[in-house]
């Protein structure tokens, strides 16, 4: 093996975190002094087979325990003793950091006697607790034996729900089922109906109701307590429920009854095919169904990493659905893999956001025999423009080179990929947008990835995005947690600048309990020059923007928000030249487009001509920051508002208090008035002020248009 490979297995063993996560391993193997393979099998993590490999490469070297008990010679059934043990648990440790199997020293278990820090050789025993229940252990180890499940236990949620929603396109809303048999084939044991399903035995079982809940259990006796109510089909080629093939496989559907269903179930190959391939790893791992659904004690592990921002991290389910890329590819004769490896790449975000043509994509997750590093690895737009990564992230498009040309094998690619024949890469997540990620696989074939291929790496991809999605959802959901504890009321901080409904309510509540002290508020010598009484009245302006639904439509949701943002800014602005006090005017942010504002001594004309300037202010063409790195903003010129105004002297509200049994109900009562004088406004077409008039003959509750020349006139 090569020096570089001994000197970073070296450096990977010397951190501390590794010793720890090794000793722990090494603490659970020594409850016994010597112990059976199916016992090691279970203390590692590794399966038989894995450890018999194990000893055919002069890895281990068990001690067998009957003729040659003591001995190391090939006869008698294996026992392994502690420094096997010992050994085995550096090699797990290794195996899940990525090194290869080829790059671990047969002289493992030295190099690990020379790395041990001096003191630290001589572990102290601890108690057996080799068949204590998952409840007994420790919680480090606890933690330990969840990480080690947590592939298997989304792999094989994700398998289900992806294969009944497969089977659900041809048969929507209705509720469908999947047995898979761990322990016999359902042919061999003669099931037929629904009634004979006991004889499966042991067996994982998916079930979609009708709501698209997908549920995973495994049951040792999988039945129906209304057996007639259920029909049961071999998965295969099917037309109208009519089987087209010989079952070849275990996998069972259950279905309703036909005649409780609109339609009976047809599959077409390519369903079936991609299916099956999905499905297969369950079944070859049946011990870790167990240990992931069976009976005992299950730890809920919630991944929410930043992928983004971790560096080196090694996702378990990322690295895990990497290795299973590899595995469904399928193996030939000689055992070797039909695929190389294959690579996750996600967009380098620790830079911000910027335009996808620029987005360098990262190595995050990657199969055992992969050349790249996790985190350090990187596709640059710039320098690789013949990357098929690049390329499919920023088109969308699958790319697959079923022979690659020489002028794509440029020394730099030979060194690090070698002299692969074709590849592929499968863009995540980009149905509804720029894509999340790409999934890239090499061969050393030529034309490796068919097409029934490529629509297994679609359904993959899925898996992958919905990984991704997820781990950004749970961020999303802690961050910044800090201010629900100090601003809980405010949850879209967009608005921040403005004083919300909360307060326009409370607000007015004190306005109508206080009514008898307004005069105390306001100094005098604010009024020497204006109309008598001014400071025994308080006014209301709404406003509310027009076409808000059509800009909606035409703009989008997100920019129309951002343009109800620059509108409030801008009534911000008018205020204090508008207004002779602007200490005294208020303005609150209701929701959407719509704002109130309270003008304390002002009377119902006085606010009216007020109204009349926003108006004609707020009728201009506005300029939206759709991003702050943004260095052009959207100009959006059919701007308009109708708005509506109400005045109230301290003596009516005096009478409302009297009249209603609270405050709290004139303030309510204040603000349904403002709405019901908006929707006025918009019968009347918009960009309008609606307000009070003493005169008016027709009209709800003697609202009217205000005209400025009307007002003139009449005084």
């Amino acid at each position: 093996m090569e020096d570089y490979t001994r000197q970073r297995i070296q450096l990977h063993l010397r951190n501390e975190e590794v010793q720890a996560r090794i000793l722990e391993n090494i603490h659970r193997s020594r409850a016994d002094a010597t112990v059976t393979i199916g016992r090691a099998a279970q203390l590692s993590g590794f399966s038989e087979s894995k450890l018999r490999d194990l000893e055919s490469q002069h890895m281990l070297n068990p001690m067998r325990s009957k003729e040659n008990k003591g001995t190391r010679e090939s006869k008698g059934q294996r026992q392994y003793p502690l420094e096997e043990l010992d050994k085995l648990a550096v090699i797990q440790e290794l195996l899940e950091s990525r090194f290869a199997l080829s790059d671990i020293p047969k002289d493992i278990g030295e190099i690990w006697d020379e790395i041990l820090p001096e003191g630290r050789q001589l572990l102290e025993p601890v108690p057996a607790i080799s068949e204590d229940p998952v409840g007994m252990l420790s919680i480090d180890r606890r933690l330990a034996r969840e990480k080690s499940l947590l592939f298997w236990r989304y792999y094989a949620a994700q398998a289900l729900r992806m294969s009944l929603m497969l089977i659900s396109e041809f048969l929507p809303g209705c509720a469908i089922g999947l047995i898979l048999p761990l322990a016999c084939d359902p042919v061999e044991v003669g099931v037929r109906t629904t009634e004979d399903l006991s004889r499966l035995g042991e067996s994982l079982v998916g079930w979609l109701d009708t709501s698209g809940t997908v549920h995973t259990l495994l049951t040792h006796n999988p039945s129906f307590q209304y057996e007639t109510d259920y029909c049961v089909y071999p998965l295969g080629i099917m037309r109208q429920e009519r089987l087209l093939e010989k079952p070849i496989y275990h996998t069972l559907i259950v279905l309703d009854r036909p005649d409780k269903r609109s339609r009976r179930l047809s599959l077409d190959e390519a369903y079936v095919q991609t299916i099956r391939r999905v499905l297969a790893p369950l079944y070859e791992e049946v011990e870790f169904m167990r240990r992931c659904f069976g009976p005992g004690w299950h730890d809920h592990r919630e991944v929410a990493a930043d992928l983004g921002k971790v560096g080196y991290y090694q996702d378990s389910i990322l690295e895990g659905l990497a290795d299973m890329v590899v595995r469904m590819g399928g193996t030939f004769a000689n055992g070797r893999h039909r695929w190389k490896f294959s690579v996750i790449l996600l967009p380098d975000n620790s830079v911000g956001k910027v335009p996808l043509q620029e987005r360098t994509l990262v190595v995050r997750a990657h199969s055992k025999e992969s050349p790249y590093i996790v985190g350090e690895s990187r596709f640059i737009p710039q320098k690789s423009r013949t990357s098929v990564g690049i390329r499919a992230y920023q088109s969308g498009r699958i790319l697959y080179r079923p022979h690659i040309s020489l002028r794509e094998r440029t020394r730099a690619f030979i060194d690090v990929e070698g002299e692969i024949q074709s590849n592929v890469a499968v863009p995540i997540g980009g149905e509804h947008g720029d894509p999340l990620a790409v999934l890239y696989v090499v061969s050393d074939n030529v034309e490796a990835f068919s097409l029934v291929d490529r629509q297994l790496l679609r359904i993959v991809g899925r898996f992958i995005e919905n990984a991704i999605t997820t781990y950004d959802v749970r961020l999303r959901t802690t961050d910044d947690l800090k201010s629900l504890i100090h601003t809980p009321d405010v949850v879209d901080t967009l608005f921040n600048e403005f004083r919300c409904e909360n307060d326009f309510m409370r607000d007015v509540e004190a306005l109508v309990s206080d009514a008898h002290a307004w005069e105390e508020d306001i100094k005098e010598e604010e009024f020497a020059n204006e109309e008598p009484g001014r400071s025994d009245v308080v006014s209301f302006i709404a406003i509310d923007m027009d076409n808000q639904i059509k800009l909606a439509r035409k703009y989008g949701d997100h920019t129309i928000r951002l343009l109800d943002r620059a509108i409030g800014l801008r009534i911000q602005e008018l205020i204090a030249p508008l207004t002779t006090r602007a200490s005294q005017c208020y303005l609150y942010h209701m929701y959407a487009d719509r704002f109130y504002l309270i003008l304390r001594g002002y009377s119902r004309e006085k606010a009216c001509a007020k109204a009349e300037q926003f108006k004609v202010n707020l009728a201009r063409s506005i300029a939206v920051h759709q991003h702050v790195a943004a260095d052009s903003a959207l100009v959006i010129s059919e701007v308009s508002a109708h708005l509506a105004v109400t005045s109230y002297s301290r003596t009516k509200l005096s009478e409302f208090l009297q009249e209603y049994s609270s405050a709290a109900e004139v303030s309510a009562m204040i603000s349904q008035t403002l709405d019901a004088v908006l929707k006025l406004g918009i019968g009347e077409g918009g960009n309008v002020v609606m307000a009070w008039n003493p005169d008016a003959e027709n009209g709800i509750g003697g609202y009217s248009r205000w005209s400025q020349l009307e007002e003139n006139e009449t005084k």
